[in-house]
Order: structure tokens, then sequence, then C-alpha cells
């Protein structure tokens, strides 16, 4: 599993790219750049798209305020008071409120306060809320999640989505979703991958590490084309040297 890089999969699939959740004060820095003298928007207008928590896509104007993309395209909208885009994205502003990269893991609420079941799901839970708090970029709440791992007493891996918290089993090639395991089941948590023995075999190398990724795919739109610059209609006649 790759984590924090850009991948770039199939034709026509989505690319998974590093993220994080950025609040008001990064957002407003955003228009600013834009008056800077060396073409920021042709440069970097790409990789300046942002999205909210309903997956609507929203852009800086280069001309002031926000565009959010709808079935007619590009058009002027309030901006929402917080955003996901690309970290570090390509700017000197920080998202929320960055916190030191310590990761949640089933430590945090261990099995003598609730079952190790349920402090697993706890684990995936706050990993999922510190990212979209802005308090971890997406690599290190992925990381995290390689942690939030369990063996039940059939040999078996398993481990909540963090988005949709379903429970999953690996079958050797691919994650499976699957029945909530039974306390009493449970032969080993919190360790990792490498903590699993021979039960991880193969699931390093198939992966991915988790069954599901701390946000969704990212997929969006293009900006719009930069306008053309105009041209003279009205062109002088050319005169030749020699007269």
């Amino acid at each position: 599993m790759i984590i924090g890089d850009d991948v770039v999969t199939d034709a026509g699939d989505p690319v998974r790219v590093s993220l994080c959740w950025f609040g008001d004060t990064s957002l407003h820095e955003l228009t600013g750049l834009y008056l800077l003298p060396f073409g920021f928007e042709s440069a970097y207008g790409e990789l300046l798209i942002f999205r909210d928590d309903e997956l609507g896509w929203w852009r800086p104007d280069p001309g002031g305020g926000w565009q959010h993309f709808g079935p007619t395209g590009w058009s002027d909208a309030p901006r929402p008071h917080r955003l996901e885009g690309r970290y570090p994205c390509v700017l000197p502003v920080l998202p929320i409120t960055m916190a030191p990269s310590t990761a949640a893991s089933a430590e945090t609420v261990g099995p003598d306060q609730v079952g190790p079941v349920e402090a697993l799901e706890r684990s995936v839970q706050m990993c999922r809320e510190f990212y979209r708090a802005g308090r971890l970029p997406m690599w290190d709440a992925e990381a995290a999640l390689t942690r939030c791992l369990l063996v039940t007493d059939d040999g078996l891996i398993r481990s909540p989505g963090a988005l949709s918290g379903e429970w999953y089993v690996w079958r050797g090639a691919a994650w499976v979703v699957d029945q909530r395991p039974l306390d009493a089941a449970v032969q080993g948590l919190d360790d990792g991958v490498d903590g699993l023995g021979p039960e991880a075999a193969g699931l390093v190398d198939a992966g991915p590490l988790t069954p599901e990724p701390i946000t969704p795919d990212w997929n969006p739109p293009s900006p719009p084309a930069p306008p053309s610059p105009p041209t003279s209609t009205s062109a002088e006649p050319a005169s030749n040297w020699w007269e």
C-alpha cells in the first residue's frame, strides 16, 4: 500500500492523492495568491480544487470569491467554512489546526475499559474524526488505520472500514464485508501487520492494508480554461522598410 503519494491508476480510475481538511483562515488566503505576477492560475489551477462535506467541488475564483461546480459547470457561490484539498497543496498556509503526527490507536481506548472489538471501532472512528478535524493529514490517518487490525480464533484478519463502519475480513486476495466479530473470538489486537504473524501472509504484498480509505477517492472536475488574451482586430497596414 502506498500512503501519502499520488498514484495514477488505469485509465478512467480515480487518482489517490495526499489530502487534508482546510479551515477558514487558510482558504481565505488562497485568493491572494492570484495576485502574484507569475501566472499562478495557469501553473497551479488544477491543484487548487477542493471538496466539501457532501462531495461537492470548489475552487478559488481568480477574480475574487469562490466557485462551485454544478450541472452547468463552474459558477460563483458562497464558500463553506471548511474544505478538503491536497496537502500540502502548493500553499504556505496550514490546515485547520495541525496537531503533532501522533495517531489514534486501539491503545487509546483499551480492552480494560471496553471489549477489544469496540476498542478497535473507537480507534478507527477517532482516526476519521482527527482527519476530518484537520488534526491529521491523510497519510498519517491511514498509517494509523494499519494498526487497527485484529485476528480472530479462526486465524483471519479483521478490521472495520473507516468510511462505512462495516466490518471486513481479509480473504487472502481482498477485503470482504463480514459480520462484527465477538470479543471472545479475538486472539490479537493493535499489533499492526508486523505483529499478526503468519495470518498476515499475503496482506502486505496484495494489500491494501486497510479495508477502506480514510476519505473517498479524489476525482475532481477540470478547472475552467483560462481566458485567451485579447487579439487586435485593427492592424495597421504593413510598410516597406525601404520606403
